[in-house]
């Protein structure tokens, strides 16, 4: 890895961080960058300045603080660009395909969002969960509640993590005590924009349309002008996961040619838009998605639980759309970064295709960075991003740890093996900003 000539040495580093490193590159392609013995160099905003082979990096800056990682690998800190709170606690609920699994277990976990005890445990598990598994940039889909969302958004800000949280917004086909009309969900969505979007640089506000099926026009215009009007804002939904799904969507709305035409006449859809999953889609799709500008959120754990088919990657791929992955818990059945990884290499595996471990990485950090509009702030251990990163620890895994001894010694092997074998045991601790907000407990 190679350092930043643009940083003079006599710049303020307020710590350097050593160990062995290991970065997806911005850009196209899936290159990485691994410096078995390497080293950043961080200001005291908490960014990157430089980063290279320790001897670089510590004879460049002598007497700066050194933290100290040797034997342990530094990566980004993930980015779980798709995710539910209120499904935390139905992982693994067995037996429906999407609509009838929204009927019989996710919409119920919802309901149970009005418990407010019920609710500040989960939120306070939920994060923690996250961290555990070297996730510190999320996007969340809460319930419909306000008080659920305040109680997650007060969590996410105590941890310290990246959070981009939204109420979910819907007025129709839903049990009555999650829905809002269109006039009461601009009150409620207000309200939190004004509390918590932006409170702090790492808290954001996303709106959130459940998906067209749930929301009336007057709900998805509404939902639509709050991303024109303000352009800070993102907004999340859902889109063509399954064909039941998007036969659905034909029936409630036909006027409108297909699925995302909804959306297109709502206004919902622009280069602040995560679109979910984007299963069911052709060439004329992508690339209306990619000309809107809009990304999406990748969620293959949750598209093999449900059977909800298989994403042509490639398509989005050839129109250039932004790309991140999501753990889509609890369809998804793992909030682990790794397993999302493996499960996107098995969906394009039964494709036909083999992702490399560059690009399974990547589309875990930068691209999910990306498809969040943040490749400013985080998914790179580069020079100008911030310093967002988890410490893995191999030896607390006996098999990683043999893997590892046995010679996974370049960048693919060590990725492969991390793919294969990682699990929240090897995370030894997760910081933003270069600031700890997680650490493995002495014995854990």
């Amino acid at each position: 890895m190679t350092t930043d000539s643009a940083i003079p040495d006599s710049f303020s580093v307020s710590c350097i961080v050593r160990g062995a490193l290991l970065t997806p590159l911005p850009g196209a392609g899936d290159a990485v960058r691994w410096e078995p013995d390497g080293a950043l160099a961080i200001g005291s905003d908490g960014r990157i300045l430089a980063s290279g082979s320790a001897n670089e990096i510590l004879g460049r800056f002598p007497g700066a603080a050194v933290d100290d990682f040797s034997g342990r690998l530094i990566l980004p800190a993930f980015v779980d660009a798709h995710l539910h709170f209120p499904q935390l606690d139905i992982i693994g609920s067995l037996g429906d395909s999407l609509l009838e699994w929204l009927e019989n277990s996710a919409l119920p976990a919802e309901l149970r969002m009005t418990d407010s005890r019920y609710t500040e445990i989960a939120a306070h598990i939920l994060i923690q969960t996250l961290l555990t598994h070297g996730i510190a940039t999320a996007v969340i889909y809460s319930s419909s509640h306000t008080d659920a969302t305040r109680t997650l958004f007060a969590e996410a800000e105590r941890s310290g993590m990246r959070a981009l949280i939204g109420k979910v917004s819907m007025d129709r086909h839903a049990p009555a005590a999650l829905l809002s009309d269109a006039d009461r969900d601009v009150e409620q969505t207000a309200r939190l924009i004004e509390k918590w979007h932006q409170r702090t640089p790492l808290l954001h506000y996303v709106v959130t349309p459940r998906f067209a099926p749930c929301c009336s026009d007057e709900l998805l215009r509404g939902c639509g002008e709050w991303l024109r009007s303000h352009p800070d804002l993102r907004l999340q939904t859902h889109f063509a996961e399954t064909r039941a799904e998007c036969d659905w969507v034909r029936e409630l709305f036909p006027h409108d040619r297909d699925y995302l035409a909804v959306y297109e006449r709502c206004g919902l859809l622009g280069p602040r838009t995560i679109l979910g999953h984007a299963i069911q889609i052709d060439a004329a799709i992508a690339e209306r998605i990619a000309e809107s500008g809009a990304a999406v959120a990748h969620c293959p754990s949750s598209n093999l639980f449900l059977g909800s088919g298989l994403i042509p990657l490639e398509l989005l791929e050839k129109f250039n759309v932004r790309v991140g992955l999501g753990s889509d818990i609890g369809a998804g059945t793992s909030v682990s970064m790794w397993r999302t990884m493996l499960a996107a290499y098995q969906v394009q595996r039964l494709r036909g295709r083999a992702l490399s471990p560059g690009r399974l990485l990547k589309m875990a950090t930068w691209q999910g960075a990306r498809a969040l509009g943040l490749e400013q702030e985080t998914g790179a251990l580069i020079p100008g991003l911030f310093a967002d990163f988890q410490v893995i620890d191999w030896q607390r895994h006996p098999l990683l740890k043999r893997r590892m001894e046995q010679g996974a010694v370049d960048a693919d092997a060590v990725i492969s093996a991390l793919i294969a074998h990682a699990d929240d045991r090897v995370t030894e601790e997760v910081r933003v900003l270069n600031r700890p907000i997680w650490q493995q407990p002495v014995n854990g």
